[in-house]
């Protein structure tokens, strides 16, 4: 007994009607239409092309872009997972439909239909995000470790900010700021600066102390340099009072 070739889709969900035409081996094509018509294309009771639209001609499709194997399962996918909970509307199977790619692989119907539920879930997903807009704030957990998804949105959130900038929409002392920013920097996330080879001088050698006058201890600093003519009258100058 062939398959009905009409029903309303609140009665005839769309994956009994591929289960069908799977059982049924049918050819031809199998409208859905809904507010947003698609129609399949089968061949031994499989899908081998789906289109948008309904009561389409062959002469129209040979205008569409040919598409590879790959790109033409992705869009059976895609229109199918758009018309798996549709319940408004009816299917209606044409014996006589046909698509250029006739002849083309035909796709194994349980395999189709598990990456439809797999994209209609991924679809159902991303809705409830859809419209929210997404931004960052202070969290108060002194420590947050992100995976590597995660952090690469955290990234494309963020916005190049000059330290003094910073530091003002933080309201943040300059200690604090650059202990935070040293462990970025340490962790290898924040981009290097231009002056990175440049180091600030080292800190004074605690082990030197301090004399008992306040100065520092240690070896006197070299005498300044003199000409050789200062040099020669202080000569001649010490001799004459030697003399004396």
């Amino acid at each position: 007994m062939p398959m009905m070739r009409r029903g309303p889709l609140d009665r005839y969900p769309t994956e009994w009607v591929l289960r069908q035409a799977n059982a049924h081996r049918a050819e031809g094509s199998i409208e859905f239409n809904t507010d947003r018509p698609v129609t399949l294309f089968f061949a031994a009771g499989r899908v081998y092309a789906a289109e948008r639209g309904a009561d389409l001609l062959e002469a129209d499709l040979a205008t569409r872009p040919i598409l590879t194997e790959e790109r033409a399962r992705e869009k059976a996918v895609e229109l199918l997972a758009e018309i798996m909970g549709v319940t408004e509307g009816w299917y209606f199977h044409n014996p006589l439909g046909h698509h250029p790619r006739q002849g083309s692989e035909a796709w194994e119907t349980a395999t189709l239909l598990m990456d439809t539920r797999s994209k209609v879930h991924e679809t159902s997903s991303l809705a409830t995000w859809t419209g929210r807009t997404v931004s960052l704030h202070e969290s108060p957990e002194a420590s947050i470790t992100l995976g590597a998804d995660a952090w690469a949105i955290v990234v494309a959130l963020a916005r190049t900010t000059a330290v003094g900038t910073l530091r003002g929409q933080l309201g943040w002392s300059p200690d604090r700021l650059v202990s935070a920013l040293v462990e970025i920097e340490d962790r290898g996330v924040l981009e290097p600066s231009p002056a990175a080879g440049w180091r600030p001088p080292p800190p004074a050698d605690p082990s030197v102390g301090s004399g008992p006058d306040g100065h520092r201890a240690g070896p006197p600093d070299p005498p300044p340099s003199e000409d050789a003519g200062m040099l020669r009258r202080r000569t001649r100058t010490g001799r004459r009072t030697a003399s004396t």
